[in-house]
């Protein structure tokens, strides 16, 4: 089994010069208008660009096989895959070029990824607990690579936040299954604090009524979300369910291990974030340094009572959770590790 070192010192310049002559061909998510991975593209762009000598991009329906003949990339990398039809898949990873596919949203749509995977050189997983899973299929190269940050959105930022976007209690996100089982039971108390939720489907709530006004119902940017998070004393974070049958397509019932993106986003922001556990948080994050945790309804309570009363205890732990997500969590950092790890094992 295959881990890229990602909680190892960022040795960014030594490795630059090394990246500075490849030539990589990007195929975008294909994600929808709303949704996190059309930014999430964005944010791959934007960093791989800095980092190699040319660049090219397209979409999952795009020409792939004509831009390989014509520009010859050294790499062709995929984010997600999940829009690639089996024969776009074919139609460029026999063409003789490095291929590489970070999943990104593994496992909740593990069901349709297998054919795809299977197909690459490379697959960098998301989920921890995927790694077995892609090489018992015979995937050839199989390595966890967590989504990570794009620091020029997530950010701390400087002077007041307009007074829509601060609260006590911020959660942003849609709300699945989980999240209204445990927002029903939390709902009394939090009706009683200045509260947002930001996310579709919360009508779903049993206990709606009771905090309806502190509820938008929408999808936002994430610079929006990033605004929420800056105004916000704390920030909840609950993961999706990886057994959601409604919304998952993970009949393999793989659990998950692995954090969010969402995770990091919070602690780019400097903001406090409280947050359910998942087995693989601690490889990212110090419990009660830099990030909290809990693990039962009344348990939140309790703590959100606690760190609302202890603002400076509140701070600095924010303040490390920021600090260690700049070091080690960006995007830039993410695509370093991947590019290199590529390039020195070639296939």
């Amino acid at each position: 089994m295959k881990f890229l070192n990602f909680t190892t010192k960022d040795n960014t310049v030594s490795h630059l010069s090394s990246l500075r002559n490849l030539k990589v061909l990007f195929v975008k998510s294909g994600g929808g208008r709303n949704g996190p991975f059309k930014d999430i593209d964005k944010y791959v762009i934007r960093t791989i660009d800095d980092l190699v000598k040319e660049l090219y991009v397209v979409s999952p329906n795009g020409d792939i096989q004509y831009l390989v003949k014509k520009h010859q990339p050294d790499l062709i990398l995929v984010l997600l895959g999940r829009y690639l039809s089996k024969e776009k898949v074919k139609s460029f990873t026999n063409l003789g070029v490095t291929t590489a596919l970070w999943t990104g949203d593994d496992p909740y749509i593990i069901d349709i990824m297998s054919e795809t995977a299977r197909a690459f050189d490379y697959v960098f997983t998301n989920e921890l607990n995927c790694v077995p899973y892609y090489q018992s299929i015979g995937c050839r190269n199989v390595s966890y690579l967590p989504l990570g940050v794009y620091e020029k959105v997530f950010e701390p930022k400087s002077g007041s936040i307009p007074k829509l976007y601060q609260s006590d209690i911020c959660f942003v996100g849609n709300a699945f299954s989980s999240r209204i089982e445990l927002f029903d039971e939390i709902v009394p108390y939090l009706s009683n604090k200045n509260t947002k939720i930001v996310g579709n489907f919360w009508r779903k709530m049993k206990n709606y009524s009771l905090i309806k006004g502190s509820v938008r119902h929408t999808w936002i940017s994430p610079i929006e979300a990033a605004t929420y998070y800056n105004g916000a004393k704390i920030v909840l974070n609950i993961h999706r369910s990886a057994d959601d049958k409604k919304f998952n397509l993970n009949e393999s019932n793989i659990e998950a291990a692995s954090i969010n993106p969402r995770t990091f986003e919070i602690a780019a922001c400097q903001a406090f974030q409280l947050t359910d556990i998942r087995k693989d948080l601690t490889n990212f994050y110090i419990p009660e340094k830099e990030i909290e945790i809990f693990s039962t309804p009344n348990e939140l309570i309790e703590k959100i009572n606690y760190y609302l009363e202890h603002d400076q205890e509140r701070k600095e732990i924010a303040r490390n959770g920021y600090t260690k997500t700049y070091m080690k969590h960006r995007y830039h950092v993410r695509l370093i590790q991947l590019l290199m790890y590529v390039m020195e094992n070639k296939v």
